[in-house]
């Protein structure tokens, strides 16, 4: 509550920031973006924390001056709805990428979580060894 003295304020500055908008985000609430056109959520929560932590200054870096552009503001609107989707999929993307280099270990995992059943037998007969255990000592550094 504002006016409390025993308020912390950085707190009440995390309340304000969240309700600060940069002209990206205000031109994707104008145009309709629904949430889901914006973030694309995985079902790992770790995974999305990464992507949404790398694509902010993505966004910031690529979209915002985008958005502030002349040709930009000279375009119509579904021009411009276009335009963003394309750059929405390049900062996915880019998201990605950062993420991966953060946390290769957790990529490799999701890609033998989505792996066939049949195909992850076959191979680990074919190795001797567990997927998963190689993945494991390869994220501590002895394999």
């Amino acid at each position: 509550m504002i006016g409390n003295m025993h308020e912390n304020v950085n707190d009440l500055m995390e309340t304000v920031d969240f309700w600060i908008q940069n002209d990206a985000e205000v031109e994707l609430d104008r145009l309709g973006f629904a949430y889901n056109e914006r973030v694309r959520r995985v079902k790992n929560s770790r995974l999305n924390f990464l992507m949404d932590q790398a694509s902010g200054p993505l966004v910031e870096r690529h979209i915002v001056p985008l958005v502030q552009s002349a040709k930009y503001l000279n375009s119509t609107d579904v021009g411009k709805k276009n335009l963003l989707k394309i750059y929405m999929d390049i900062v996915r993307e880019g998201a990605k990428a950062l993420a991966v280099k953060q946390e290769p270990r957790l990529f490799e995992q999701l890609k033998l979580n989505a792996m066939h059943p049949t195909k992850k037998a076959f191979m680990e007969e074919r190795i001797g060894r567990s997927l998963d255990d190689i993945i494991y000592k390869k994220g501590q550094g002895n394999d």
